[in-house]
């Protein structure tokens, strides 16, 4: 606050632009009753809004998180239709756009609800591939796009057993695979004729049966709660629904 002094005593504040008031240096100590009980008006006007704060924060972030849905579907539908339409588009740089809401590490906790404790993370998701089967080509899926650092095979056998990609189109159903020399969990889910692969590395080695104690816990991690929306759009348009 800048202080500028008149040249009868009186001591006018001056912030942004905007006299606040006149400050007598003679009658200093009525004056700063004066002050006191102004700035008394001032916090009561705003101490009802302290309650509200959190409140105020969840919308900040519920609008926030809106608006990165709103981008993300936008992008997604126009990749989508991109190959619909045999333009440039591909399967490829769909996976690329559809895992950016999958970039943030995730923490695995366990007890959240009385003792939460953090016992791994989960890094970002580092690749993903899409596999289709066609009736042209019986008991095989074909390879439609892959993303990041992945090999992915051009075809995957439908009579191959313990290939998970493979488990998760015959069995029709979500698999959490776990390979302990690349540290990385991959989720397999058959979505229509399709199934999605997506790759995530842990930060703390663990062994098999570590993954199998947190298997609910690693899931929940990984798709929480703000990212379903993204997730089930995601299924959408893979599935052909969209």
């Amino acid at each position: 606050m800048k202080m500028e002094t008149l040249d009868h005593g009186r001591v006018i504040p001056y912030n942004n632009g905007y006299w606040l008031y006149e400050f007598d240096i003679a009658r200093s100590q009525e004056q700063a009753k004066n002050i006191s009980a102004l700035l008394s008006t001032s916090l009561r006007s705003v101490v009802n809004l302290i309650p509200e704060r959190t409140k105020l924060n969840e919308l900040k972030n519920q609008t926030a998180n809106l608006m990165n849905y709103a981008n993300y579907t936008l992008t997604l539908l126009s990749e989508k239709n991109l190959i619909m339409n045999n333009e440039i588009g591909n399967w490829s740089n769909f996976l690329e756009q559809a895992i950016n809401f999958l970039q943030k590490d995730k923490e695995i906790i366990v007890a959240p609800d009385f003792n939460p404790t953090r016992v791994n993370i989960i890094r970002g998701c580092k690749a993903a591939s899409l596999y289709h089967y066609n009736e042209n080509t019986p008991q095989k899926l074909i390879l439609l796009g892959a993303t990041g650092n992945v090999t992915a095979p051009d075809t995957f056998d439908l009579t191959n057993s313990n290939v998970y990609v493979v488990d998760a189109f015959n069995q029709q159903e979500k698999i959490i695979f776990y390979r302990e020399e690349k540290q990385t969990l991959y989720i397999t889910e058959p979505i229509g004729e399709c199934v999605l692969c997506l790759h995530f590395p842990l930060v703390e080695r663990w062994n098999n049966d570590q993954v199998k104690a947190h298997i609910d816990l690693i899931e929940y991690a990984i798709i929480k709660e703000e990212d379903e929306y993204f997730y089930e759009y995601l299924k959408l348009l893979i599935g052909g629904k969209l």
